[in-house]
């Protein structure tokens, strides 16, 4: 028979004809990893439907065969779910990922935030060596991070003492 449907506010999805439940995915979680960890980003519907298909996309653009980044694959889908795998993370890999999936009975998306730390860089200090400005205006900006200080010798080290922090 016919029906009527009413709805406020926005709908993520679409409603399939023929009594079927609409194609709904789960929610992705945040994901956090240090640098060189492995990730797994998991885009599941809800039940089983037919003939799904799966896209991921990186900060708004899909990642295809030809720009994804060698440690970045995507396993064949199975029934259920795809899943994208991040091996050895970098910097470069943090960014929003999204997962749309459609089919005959509709589509959705869900999304997923990846943070990449780096433990160097989080040890990382940068320090100004204001009272040697020259008069152009610049400024010495020294960078060390804790396993460069390890290597420095004893007279480098005198000599950015007070520098290091």
């Amino acid at each position: 028979g016919w029906f009527t449907a009413e709805a406020q506010g926005q709908m993520k999805g679409s409603i399939s004809q023929g009594g079927s439940v609409p194609l709904k995915l789960k929610e992705m979680k945040n994901q956090e990893a240090a640098v060189g960890q492995k990730l797994v980003l998991r885009c599941e519907t809800t039940s089983e439907y037919p003939a799904l298909r799966f896209k991921w996309l990186k900060n708004g653009k899909e990642i295809t065969k030809k720009n994804r980044p060698e440690n970045i694959k995507i396993p064949k889908k199975q029934k259920k779910y795809s899943e994208l795998h991040i091996y050895r993370a970098t910097l470069a890999d943090a960014g929003e990922y999204v997962c749309r999936v459609s089919s005959k009975l509709g589509n959705d998306s869900t999304k997923a935030s990846v943070i990449i730390t780096d433990t160097n860089a989080e040890m990382l200090r940068f320090a100004l060596q204001t009272n040697g400005m020259s008069p152009t205006g610049q400024i010495s900006i020294i960078c060390v991070t804790s396993s460069l200080r390890h290597r420095l010798n004893s007279q480098d080290q005198k000599k950015m003492k007070g520098l290091l922090f």
